[in-house]
């Protein structure tokens, strides 16, 4: 029995070192790999980025994230030219001067946004207010006097009989029923994109399309019963290359008049700034 006994304790012996020696087992990084998410593992770039760092065959998945500046100044005609043929050449101290003039109430900054993005997409941000306005007109039955009524009778005096339908045509207008309407957008919006360049290190291709619309009045009939709104816009849809956290001078326009038409004592110089920040 005392033999027995003995027997089957050095069996389970055998087998628990049996055992305890495949755990032993000094692990590969393949095994690593397949058998432990955490473990330090050299060709995944440190399995979970716990440690190894990035692997060169994934650098180029590593996207990098941007913080996109743009400024709008409105300025007149002939300050913009004496600035440009100043600093045209030097960006920042166009910036400064502008800032300046700007402390001074002697230029406008009309527009500035910031918009955090990555490379390679298309980011977009705007600040907007509707405008919703009639664009068609339905206008009240006319009574069958007013055929009969030819153009010197409607300059001359009333006729006996047709001075009320005279007066009604006057305020035909006043009750016209609106019966189609448009909505206009008014305010900025911007749209970026920007993409690496890898012939050029620290450089940006950059498409930017800004765009700021204004209510500017409105154009009237009939002694002011139907009217229309009249914007303004100014809009820009460029492409070309910067360098990183520089500022670029991007374009200069006209303005649109508040009574309609193009000013063309005053300006809007356009700036952008296109920086990486990881």
């Amino acid at each position: 029995m005392g033999t027995i006994k003995s027997t089957v304790l050095w069996g389970a012996f055998v087998c628990c070192g049996w055992a305890w020696g495949q755990d032993a087992e000094p692990k590969t990084a393949g095994n690593q790999a397949s058998n432990d998410p955490f473990a330090d593992d050299t060709t995944l770039g440190g399995g979970l980025g716990y440690s190894g760092g990035i692997s060169p065959e994934r650098k180029d998945r590593v996207t990098a994230t941007l913080l996109i500046r743009s400024e709008i100044y409105e300025i007149s005609a002939l300050k913009a030219v004496e600035l440009l043929d100043e600093y045209e050449e030097d960006v920042v101290a166009l910036r400064a001067a502008l800032l300046k003039l700007a402390a001074k109430k002697e230029v406008e900054l009309v527009d500035t946004c910031a918009l955090r993005a990555d490379a390679g997409i298309t980011a977009s941000a705007e600040g907007i207010a509707e405008t919703i306005y009639p664009t068609e007109y339905e206008l009240p039955e006319v009574p069958q006097i007013l055929a009969s009524i030819t153009q010197e009778e409607a300059a001359s005096e009333p006729v006996p009989g047709k001075d009320i339908a005279l007066r009604f045509l006057q305020e035909v207008a006043n009750d016209a029923t609106p019966t189609a309407f448009e909505t206009r957008n008014t305010g900025s919006t911007t749209e970026t994109e920007v993409r690496t360049v890898e012939a050029e290190e620290g450089t940006w291709d950059v498409r930017w399309a800004p765009e700021m619309v204004q209510l500017a009045g409105e154009s009237s009939w009939q002694d002011g019963a139907l009217t229309m709104p009249i914007f303004t816009s100014s809009r820009l849809n460029s492409s070309f290359r910067v360098k990183d956290g520089a500022w670029t001078l991007t374009g200069m326009m006209a303005v649109g008049r508040v009574e309609g038409g193009i000013d063309a004592e005053k300006k809007r110089i356009f700036l952008l700034r296109v920086k990486r920040v990881r």
